[in-house]
């Protein structure tokens, strides 16, 4: 693919993420259940309190990406 239809690719696909919730990104990202207990910490908010959530945005977009060209 080209450049130009990667970069168009990633813009769909960082627009689907932004419009999902905290939780469901996490969940996504680390194949958790929806539901799951929150990751590394004793609730959601204290997890979302320290996690940058633009990287992890990032991170479930690429890995979006990589996972249609496979």
């Amino acid at each position: 693919m080209s450049n130009n239809v990667n970069d168009q690719i990633l813009e769909q696909i960082a627009e689907e993420v932004n419009e999902m919730s905290g939780i469901s990104i996490v969940n996504e990202l680390f194949d958790r259940a929806p539901g799951s207990a929150s990751p590394n910490s004793d609730s959601w908010d204290e997890f979302f309190a320290f996690a940058d959530m633009d990287s992890i945005k990032e991170r479930l977009v690429m890995k979006r990406f990589e996972e249609m060209s496979a």
